[in-house]
Parts: C-alpha cells; structure tokens; sequence
C-alpha cells in the first residue's frame, strides 16, 4: 500500500522502471510487446501508456533497445 505520487517514486528505484501512466510504474524487463497505446506484459496484463506519457515512453523504450545491442 502506498500513499503519495508515483512520479516522486520513479525518480527514486532503478533505471529498469519506467512510468506509463499516472498509476503504473512497470519494470522494462518484464514488457512482452509494445504498442502506440498499451504494454502487454509477460504475465498476460495489458497496460494502458497515457497520452501525456506516450512520447517518454518511446523515448525510453528505445535507448533501451540502442543500449542493449551494444
């Protein structure tokens, strides 16, 4: 149970966190597939990404990608 801003949060934990939605902070390593509008994770869960998030989200997804080819 946690009561405060996620946001305050995310600046806080690990760089494999990242934050898709005013309500959900997810770990990259656990993302199946990604679309313009949702994650669909390992476990089946899909996620919303919301609009304000949307560029951020790509934005982090692919340095991620960039990172991990090298």
């Amino acid at each position: 149970e946690f009561n405060g801003k996620l946001k305050e949060i995310a600046k806080k934990i690990p760089g494999n966190f990242i934050q898709i939605h005013q309500s959900y902070l997810i770990n990259f390593d656990y993302i199946e597939e990604c679309s313009y509008e949702s994650v669909k994770m390992k476990n089946g869960d899909t996620i919303p990404i919301s609009q304000s998030y949307r560029k951020s989200v790509r934005k982090q997804l692919a340095e991620r990608v960039w990172r991990d080819r090298e």
